[in-house]
This record gives C-alpha cells, structure tokens and sequence, in this order.
C-alpha cells in the first residue's frame, strides 16, 4: 500500500481561518495524509521542511511564496517532493506563479470566500494550467458565473461580478438580524469580486473588493 501523501501547513492559514483548516488540514486528514504544522511562519523553515519532512502539497499564500523563492537557500533547496503547491487568498502575480513552475512545481490557484466554504473555483492537477492567471472551473456541485449589475448573466470575456451558487453557500450571516445587504438573490451569492470567464468556462478574478 502507498503511503499517504504529507500536506505542510502554514500559520498564515490559521486554523480560525476557512483557509487554514477547510482548504489545507481537514481535506488532508479526510484522505489519511500527515499534516505537518508550523508554529510560525519563516523561509528558513519552510524551506527547511521542504527537504527534511518531503511534503507532496503545501498552501503558500503569495507574500509567502514570495519570501522562500527569494531566500539565499531558494536555488539550492530540494522541492522534487512537491506534487504541487495551492494558493489564493487575493490575486497572485504571475511572476510569483512561475517561480515555483520554473523549479518543476504546479502551482494551483483556489479561489473562494468564507460564504463559499470556501472552495468555489480551482485549478486542478492534471488539468489546463496553460491559461495564464486563471482560478480555474467551479468545484464539484459548484456553479459560478459572472453578472452585471442587475444580476444578469454577462456573456464569455465580459468582466462583471462573481457569483456562486450550491450547497456549499451559506444562507444568511449568523446573529445578523439586520444584514447591510441581502446576501442572496434567487440562491446566488454575490461576491463583490470582479472577474470574466471564456467560453470554456475557466475564470479570471481581476478585482477582489469584498470587505
């Protein structure tokens, strides 16, 4: 029997966060994997737990993976282990991305929100990673779209907001009685984000301006 695959987690998705125990630590230990935790956040031990506990996937949140793939030990650092590394929480620069793809490492991008659940949009190994700066499809029993103003479906390319809907969406803010807006509308949830999609169906988020 093969052995389970390790996830490495970073404290800059604490366990308080949707990120830090929805995306990273309880998909791993749903599927048996070790989850190794880090007290703290710095390149040396990142880096270091790259070599030594030979994680198959990490979550790095951009400013992370800028801080290892600009540490002296960066080119010298054995990642072969790494079957891919997820990232989100804002918009991730391209040239971050092709750090880790330039070493032989997939970077897969997530995108989401507490009221999702948060995953609602991902790119997936094994799947088109050529489409430069792309969150990817809608997750499994996930629909995303794009809209305008009116709640409209906007057609491929054309930037609007994102919506989600399914199961995974919340539906209402506990202990608000009186919420700023509805949340809602005909079991979508708006998300305040900006972003298109092409007719394949992939996403780009161009403008993260929830609150």
């Amino acid at each position: 029997m093969a052995s389970p695959p390790t996830i490495t987690c970073s404290p800059c998705c604490p366990f308080f966060h949707v990120g830090g125990l929805n995306i990273q630590t309880t998909p791993a230990l749903q599927h048996g994997a070790t989850v190794t935790i880090h007290s703290r956040f710095t390149p040396d031990a990142a880096l270091t737990c790259f070599e030594r506990d030979r994680p198959t996937l990490t979550v790095l949140v951009p400013a992370i993976i800028q801080a290892v793939s600009e540490h002296p030990a960066w080119a010298t650092t054995d990642l072969s282990s790494l079957k891919a590394v997820s990232t989100g929480s804002t918009i991730v620069p391209q040239h971050l991305i092709d750090r880790f793809v330039a070493r032989g490492v997939p970077v897969l991008q997530v995108y989401g929100s507490t009221e999702t659940c948060p995953i609602a949009v991902y790119t997936r190994l094994g799947g088109d990673l050529t489409r430069e700066g792309s969150t990817g499809l809608p997750g499994l029993f996930c629909e995303a779209t794009v809209i305008d103003d009116a709640g409209n479906e906007l057609p491929a390319d054309k930037a609007g907001e994102i919506a989600v809907r399914g199961p995974n969406v919340f539906y209402e803010y506990w202990g608000m009685r009186k919420p700023r807006a509805k949340p809602l509308h005909d079991g979508w949830y708006r998300t305040g984000d900006i972003g298109r999609r092409d007719t394949d169906g992939y996403f780009w988020v161009h403008d993260a301006r929830r609150t």
